[in-house]
């Protein structure tokens, strides 16, 4: 089995981010590239690390040890 690439699409809410990795697959199945597009909330954890963010103020850094979490729990879940 060939190591999986991961993309990953940065930017501020409403900048384009999902539109852009859509077309990127749609592009690369096309190309015959299997590609799957996930967002990062749609595992479990991210669903309810989702739940947090909105509900709480958090500093910096517990903001992004959370998107780190919810980074693994959707590689986990591809790997799987």
């Amino acid at each position: 089995m060939k190591k999986p690439i991961w993309i990953v699409f940065e930017g501020i809410d409403g900048s384009g981010k999902t539109t852009q990795a859509k077309m990127l697959t749609d592009y690369l199945n096309r190309k015959g590239i299997k590609c799957l597009y996930k967002h990062v909330f749609e595992t479990d954890a991210g669903e309810k690390i989702s739940k947090i963010f909105i509900e709480n103020s958090f500093c910096n850094l517990v903001e992004i040890l959370l998107l780190c979490a919810t980074r693994k729990a959707i590689w986990d879940e591809i790997l799987t």
